[in-house]
């Protein structure tokens, strides 16, 4: 789904009052994982997904650092 449909997606959950989104913990699509995961590093939609919405809560219950591609915890350092 692209970004733009899953935007569409998450200010609906913000209108009909959803508590919270939460984003894959798979940073990039792994083609032999079988499922097409989380495309979009989940620091940077997190970020697209703040500068969005205005009342819903944003998070991911973990990420795997290993398979991130830069380093999380510089991604990261500036999220409340």
């Amino acid at each position: 789904m692209d970004i733009e449909k899953q935007m569409k997606l998450a200010k609906r959950a913000e209108e009909l009052n959803f508590a919270a989104l939460f984003v894959r913990d798979v940073p990039l699509r792994d083609p032999n994982f079988g499922d097409v995961g989380q495309i979009y590093d989940p620091f940077a939609f997190l970020g697209y997904l703040v500068a969005n919405t205005k009342k819903i809560a944003l998070g991911t219950g973990s990420i795997y650092f290993d398979a991130a591609p830069s380093p999380p915890c510089r991604e990261g350092g500036g999220f409340d």
